[in-house]
C-alpha cells in the first residue's frame, strides 16, 4: 500500500467514527427528551389526582354546611395543604328547595372542578340529584 491509500482509509475511519458517534448522541437527546416529557406527564397527573382529591374534600365539606344551613353559600379560595379549595353554591332559578354546588380544588398547576345538584328531605338532610366532573379548558 501507497502512504496516499493509507491515509485515504485513515479518512474513512475518522468519517466513519464522526458518523457513528453523531448517530449515538442523536438517539441518546431522543432518548433524554422522551424521558423529560414523560416526566412532565406524570407530574401533571399528579397534580391532577391532588385536585381531584381537594375537589372532593371540598364538596364533602359542602355537603356537610348544608346539612347545618340551607343558606350557606360556599367560600373563596382557601388554602388547604400545598393545595387550596373553593366553594360556590347557588339556588337555581325557580326551583328553591335545590342547591348547585361547585367545587373546585388547585395543586399547582392541575385544578378539578366538581358539580353537584341537591335537594333536601323533609328533615333538611341534603340529598344528591345529580353529580359530575366540570370539564375544565386548557
Amino acid at each position: 500500500m501507497t502512504r496516499r491509500s493509507v491515509d485515504a482509509e485513515r479518512g474513512f475511519g475518522l468519517l466513519l467514527a464522526l458518523l457513528v458517534l453523531l448517530l449515538i448522541s442523536t438517539v441518546a437527546s431522543l432518548v433524554a427528551t422522551s424521558v423529560t416529557l414523560r416526566s412532565r406527564l406524570a407530574q401533571d397527573e399528579a397534580r391532577r389526582i391532588h385536585a381531584g382529591a381537594l375537589a372532593d374534600a371540598a364538596m364533602a365539606r359542602a355537603l356537610a354546611e348544608l346539612s347545618r344551613s340551607r343558606g350557606y353559600r360556599g367560600y373563596e379560595k382557601e388554602p388547604l395543604g400545598r393545595g387550596s379549595t373553593s366553594v360556590r353554591v347557588e339556588t337555581p332559578p325557580g326551583e328553591p328547595q335545590r342547591r348547585r354546588v361547585v367545587a373546585t380544588g388547585r395543586y399547582g398547576s392541575g385544578a378539578r372542578s366538581l358539580e353537584a345538584l341537591v335537594t333536601f328531605d323533609l328533615e333538611g338532610v341534603p340529598l344528591i340529584v345529580s353529580w359530575g366532573v366540570v370539564p375544565t379548558i386548557r
